[in-house]
């Protein structure tokens, strides 16, 4: 099970949390108050380490250039 709940988690995770023990205990996907979806793949996450690498070269210039 995966949440994005973007800084609103204790009253979002909350209610997720009955919903999944609603589930677990049998209810339908239509049964529960919250979409239930496939899972998707981020697009272009093969090139993540490119980004990263190539942000944290940038990021040490500036701080050399200060």
């Amino acid at each position: 099970m995966a949440a994005g709940c973007n800084g609103r988690c204790i009253a979002i995770s909350t209610a997720i949390g009955i919903e999944l023990a609603r589930r677990i205990e049998g209810a339908g996907r239509d049964e529960l108050s919250v979409p239930v979806t496939d899972t998707r793949g981020v697009p272009f996450h093969e090139f993540r380490s490119l980004g990263v690498a190539a942000a944290t070269r940038i990021k040490r210039l500036q701080d050399h250039w200060g």
